[in-house]
């Protein structure tokens, strides 16, 4: 998509195994507690979301986003199952689950906030920051294979988190980071 991408509360998507979806602008995708938004799997998975240089704010809110590996084809290898690249973006009461990617969620050169995210059943890493600068607040990261944060050249902000069954670290911080937990 070539421009913003708009998704109204209620909103339920399956993805086949093949398909994905790349936005050259934002995305918001606000639902509500009562008409939440999906995102899954027709049957095994789907290849996720990839957004980037945005010049207005995305919003994920009331979004639930599953089933998901690598976006990887001739053109594109991305090590997020959702990928932010060079935007800004806040979530809030989103949850991801069952994700076969190196990352559920991978910022790169981007801003972020996060609040109310819950994130279960990671192959690897739950959220990887790279160059990026973010918060992350009242979180939940349950069932990861990798990090549970992962941040590298980053600079970001840590509260009132909880893991759960983390192969490697809850937080990781290299390369230059700046985390305050």
């Amino acid at each position: 998509i070539d421009g913003d991408l708009h998704i109204m509360p209620g909103t339920n998507i399956s993805f086949s195994n093949d398909s994905f979806i790349i936005v050259k602008g934002s995305l918001k995708a606000i639902g509500t507690e009562i008409n939440p938004i999906n995102f899954q799997a027709l049957s095994d998975t789907w290849k996720g979301l990839y957004i980037l240089n945005s010049k207005d704010k995305s919003f994920l809110e009331n979004v639930s986003i599953g089933q998901i590996s690598a976006l990887e084809d001739n053109l594109l290898n991305l090590t997020g199952a959702i990928t932010f690249y060079n935007t800004t973006v806040d979530f809030k009461d989103v949850r991801i689950f069952d994700i076969k990617a190196e990352d559920a969620i991978n910022f790169v050169n981007s801003v972020f906030s996060i609040n109310s995210i819950q994130i279960e059943n990671s192959l690897s890493d739950g959220i990887d920051s790279d160059f990026s600068t973010g918060q992350v607040t009242n979180s939940l990261f349950m069932n990861i294979g990798g990090d549970a944060l992962d941040f590298s050249g980053s600079n970001a902000s840590i509260q009132n988190i909880s893991v759960k069954n983390v192969n490697d670290k809850a937080v990781s911080a290299g390369e230059k980071s700046f985390v305050t937990i």
